[in-house]
């Protein structure tokens, strides 16, 4: 099945190209007078996916049900259409509602809920359905809680009706920073067939680097981060989305978007399409905390929050041997079961007792994740096999985090953790100048003994009038890439102090960490 999606991907994808406006930034009045009164009138149909709200129809991802007395409808859909806001946590299953000084806290099948903090009792508790766990909610408790009235007629029809208060605030609230981002359709780039195996399969929005997403990057994109707005596989052509507007409302982006279906009456043929557009934004956007996608209609299509801590399964028995393990670096795959299963590797290490551990997992920026990472080695004169290894730890997360930049941060190396090497350097050596200087014990220092094969970092201050001067390597700091930055600590002759009356070179060996043999070292900026 999946050979022949392959095919029909490269012959079926189908995407348009506009540019919108550029960056522009406009606030506007978010506030809601004293008592305002929300009209609502609101239809829906058990057993069918259109609703009607205002007279206006729209989609719900699941058709109500009844269970019992009571009909049930997804909650999302439904709260939105109400002027509420939805927050789910995937963890803990639990939901909450914000209809503006009304919340209300519940969670999937449990009948014990909390409005505005007091502890209510709900007669069927929320349920999931469908294959994307739509998350149901009896429609007479919200309708109760709201004060609006609830009908079912005899042909399936459920009616809800009234009117609520949507706030009471005696002064209007502070003004929303409302920025309109420019975007450039890039003309049929077809994604990356990895993240099209293990695709979510409903609108959303994937954000990072081009050459991590798609299969050929363009010039133009391949330096440059991309946003892909999806709508997942269709069973046949017709299908679209198309991008109406992107703006960052208070540090979220919200992407609005029209899906265009089939035509009644015309011919589509029978393939399967992932619809999807590429989008290039603009350099230097806002810090984004959060992301909604939402159709041309109001309804919210998907959404999520962007957490500085990324949630994570460690993954005890992965098939990593596809990571290439003798190179340290993180690799990153996509899984058969819908999952992004992450790699971060050591490298090749000569025995055993080496290991690394996951510290944290953190989303620097949107389309950046790092995750921080230590090292164990073995202790000094303890028994290990003389047998090569490639430790790694390896951990599953959302796959809507495929595409963006992972980065390992290794762990600070300070003088407790160097290994200080006790030699002479050679006397061709230039010791003139303040400098690095990376090699092997046998081509730096004067009779090496047990550091001949071992990589050696030294530190030369430079040229100094008398003795009394110094200088100790600190600490390793990795930074991006492969740069490891070099603290370095100095110390000058107290004024009146007895040294001795000669040129001196003052200079500091370490033994370089066998995980950092391949980095390049340069001084820690001051």
């Amino acid at each position: 099945m999946r050979k022949f999606c392959a095919m029909v991907i490269g012959i079926a994808l189908l995407l348009g190209g506009t540019i919108t406006p550029t960056i522009a930034a406009t606030p506007f009045s978010s506030s809601v007078k004293k008592e305002a009164l929300v009209e609502t009138c609101l239809e829906l149909m058990l057993g069918q996916k259109i609703g009607k709200s205002g007279g206006a129809k729209f989609e719900l991802p699941e058709a109500p049900v009844i269970e019992g007395k009571h009909s049930l409808a997804p909650v999302r859909s439904i709260a939105n259409k109400l002027g509420g806001k939805v927050d789910y946590d995937k963890k803990t299953k639990q939901v909450t509602l914000t209809f503006g000084q009304i919340v209300i806290e519940m969670q999937v099948g449990k009948t014990e809920c909390y409005v505005n903090g007091v502890r209510d009792l709900m007669s069927l508790a929320p349920q999931q359905k469908g294959k994307n766990g739509t998350v149901f909610v009896p429609v007479s408790f919200l309708s109760e809680v709201l004060g609006l009235e609830t009908d079912l007629l005899p042909n399936g029809k459920i009616l809800i009706r009234g009117k609520w208060k949507h706030g009471h605030d005696d002064k209007p609230s502070e003004p929303k920073e409302l920025i309109d981002v420019a975007y450039k359709v890039l003309p049929k780039p077809a994604l990356k067939t990895e993240w099209l195996e293990a695709s979510l399969n409903k609108p959303t929005l994937l954000y990072g680097p081009a050459a991590n997403l798609l299969e050929q990057p363009s010039a133009a994109a391949l330096r440059r981060n991309v946003l892909v707005v999806e709508r997942g596989w269709q069973g046949s052509t017709g299908y679209d989305i198309e991008v109406q507007s992107i703006n960052v409302v208070d540090g979220e982006l919200v992407v609005n978007v029209r899906l265009v279906n089939p035509a009644q009456g015309f011919f589509q043929a029978s393939v399967m399409r992932y619809v999807y557009q590429v989008l290039l934004l603009p350099e230097g956007l806002p810090q984004i905390n959060g992301w909604r996608l939402e159709a041309s209609d109001g309804m919210l299509l998907n959404a999520q929050q962007l957490s500085p801590q990324v949630p994570y399964q460690l993954a005890s028995e992965a098939d990593v041997r596809w990571a290439n393990l003798d190179e340290a670096g993180v690799a990153v795959r996509p899984t058969a079961e819908g999952k992004l299963l992450v790699v971060i590797k050591r490298g090749q290490v000569p025995s055993t007792g080496y290991g690394i551990s996951l510290q944290a997992l953190e989303q620097k920026a949107w389309g950046e994740i790092v995750a921080r990472v230590a090292y164990s080695d073995p202790a000094a004169g303890s028994f290990q096999s003389a047998v090569i290894c490639y430790p790694y730890v390896a951990f599953y997360i959302d796959p809507v985090y495929y595409g963006h930049d992972f980065r390992a941060i290794l762990p600070e190396y300070s003088s407790g953790q160097l290994v200080t090497v006790p030699g002479t350097l050679k006397s061709n050596i230039d010791r003139s100048q303040r400098r690095l200087l990376i090699g092997y014990g046998s081509d730096l220092l004067v009779n090496p003994g047990i550091w001949a094969d071992q990589l050696l970092l030294v530190a030369m201050r430079g040229y100094c009038p008398t003795g009394g001067y110094s200088i100790t390597i600190e600490s390793l700091v990795r930074g991006d890439g492969d740069n490891v930055y070099v603290k370095v600590g100095e110390e000058d002759p107290a004024p009146g102090a007895m040294v001795t009356m000669a040129i001196t070179y003052p200079y500091h060996i370490v033994q370089v960490p066998i995980e950092l043999t391949k980095c390049d070292f340069q001084y820690l900026p001051k």
